[in-house]
């Protein structure tokens, strides 16, 4: 057992030490707090990218260029907008 946390100790240790992973875990960082900090701005943005979303599965469907079938994502997409409203407007950062 104990040889194989090695192993994955071993490996992932050499590609957390990449400085372009750390760039990439910095840049991750910094753009997760400009979102807590700009929360509202970001909430905003959110949600016109999921109406433009929302417009382009419309334009694709009635161009008979996709089906229902994709209606799933759409669905999984508003359930998450109102779950991140509901929760937002919950904890006061709306």
């Amino acid at each position: 057992m104990f040889t194989n946390l090695s192993f994955i100790y071993y490996n992932n240790t050499q590609s957390l030490t990449n400085w372009r992973n750390l760039v990439f875990i910095a840049l991750l960082v910094i753009v997760i707090g400009l979102l807590v900090r700009f929360w509202r701005f970001s909430f905003v943005l959110l949600e016109c990218i999921g109406l433009f979303v929302l417009a382009d599965f419309a334009f694709l469907y009635f161009n008979k260029t996709i089906g229902l079938q994709e209606g799933f994502m759409v669905a999984v997409l508003i359930v998450s907008l109102l779950n991140i409203w509901q929760n937002s407007r919950q904890l006061g950062l709306l």
